[in-house]
């Protein structure tokens, strides 16, 4: 058996659950000046003027960008500090266990270098620190909006206060967006950068895609798939790198492996095939319906937090995203990829290639029908 497939797979599940503890902080942190705003809104007086108005909003905006900008963005910073200590960690552990022989020495990495190499990254085209200020901006937009509409149609004081509440609550679901982000890229860049300096045990990397309903099919097409280390070019096959696991879309939970050429990784000191033991995949279950793979307020359940018709699969780690999907049910394809993608899925025979572009943007239904009547 790959134990370090086996210790990949388990520290994807444990990213997960971090990430969702450190969502559960930062949305806390952007909750907290909500309480201000709403006492600036409340001292406006019974009569208020539009002049008045202006300037409680002016005063909101200052507030919300001095505090996303100071409060919010060290709890994001902390937050990348941590991940960075312990994905280092991690990293140089997986090559000293899996990929070094006893007799050779892995480099170490300096973790206040890569910190300072995390927040200087783009993702996404921006750096975190860029969309950490884009929360303020949408939160200020949508409370402008939401006070403005109803003091336009002459509603009191008590009235703008629940507007408030509402555009708040909008704008601060956001912020898990950009906390898992700051996640990803930390975790991800720090073990890169172990990799970087032990070129020699870290030769390839391979895209490991969760097998569940949640991955997306710009994922799902690079599962197993391996990559040179050093220069990111597809091996084999023809997706790119763009970004790498975890960056490479918002929300991404692959994860890359690293392995010796062709793939190879030490078990009891002999070099064997990456893809030798096992992993576990989250799939339906008997009398899986439509819709068991949802919570009840509509999201998707993720490994980790398998219930309701879905059960943990073991299956060989060669098995790559397609193949995993195809043995499932109908109706479990159909709430992963849409009824009309299914269709072409399973009774069609189109690859999961088919239904994204190089760049692994997923196609649209009429995109794809497009793409299929062409040739």
């Amino acid at each position: 058996m790959s134990d370090l497939f086996d210790r990949i797979v388990r520290h994807q599940v444990e990213l997960e659950r971090a990430k969702a503890g450190e969502a559960r902080r930062i949305t806390s942190t952007v909750r907290a000046v909500d309480s201000q705003i709403i006492d600036i809104i409340s001292g406006l007086p019974e009569n208020y003027t539009k002049r008045q108005l202006d300037r409680a909003l002016a005063r909101i905006e200052k507030l919300l960008e001095r505090y996303y900008t100071t409060t919010v963005q060290q709890t994001l910073d902390a937050s990348a500090a941590t991940v960075v200590d312990f994905e280092t960690d991690f990293a140089t552990e997986t090559l000293e266990n899996f990929l070094s022989l006893p007799d050779e020495d892995v480099a170490p990495s300096n973790k206040s270098a890569t910190l300072s190499r995390v927040k200087r990254q783009t993702y996404q085209g921006k750096r975190l620190s860029t969309w950490n200020k884009t929360l303020y901006r949408d939160k200020y937009a949508r409370i402008q909006s939401e006070v403005r509409n109803r003091a336009v149609a002459g509603e009191d004081v008590d009235s703008l206060v629940r507007g408030v509440k509402v555009a708040a609550k909008k704008s601060n679901s956001n912020a898990r967006a950009v906390s898992d982000a700051y996640v990803n890229q930390a975790a991800n860049f720090s073990r890169e950068d172990v990799y970087n300096k032990n070129p020699e045990y870290a030769e390839e990397i391979v895209w490991s895609s969760i097998l569940d309903s949640g991955t997306t099919l710009t994922c799902g097409v690079r599962s197993n798939k391996r990559y040179n280390a050093k220069t990111k070019a597809p091996i084999d096959h023809n997706n790119e790198w763009g970004g790498g696991p975890g960056v490479i879309h918002w929300g991404c939970r692959s994860m890359g492996i690293p392995t010796r050429a062709d793939g190879k990784t030490l078990v009891n000191g002999k070099f064997v095939d990456w893809d030798s033991g096992m992993k576990t995949a989250v799939g339906a279950d008997k009398g899986y319906e439509r819709g068991d793979n949802r919570r009840d307020n509509g999201q998707r359940y993720k490994i980790g937090t398998a219930k309701n018709k879905l059960k943990n699969q073991q299956v060989r780690a060669s098995t790559d995203y397609e193949t995993w999907l195809r043995r499932q049910p109908k109706s479990f394809v159909q709430d992963t990829l849409g009824v009309a993608k299914a269709e072409q899925f399973l009774n069609g025979g189109v690859s999961l290639d088919s239904f994204v572009v190089k760049n692994g943007r997923e196609l649209t239904v009429k995109e794809l029908n497009r793409k299929l009547k062409s040739g």
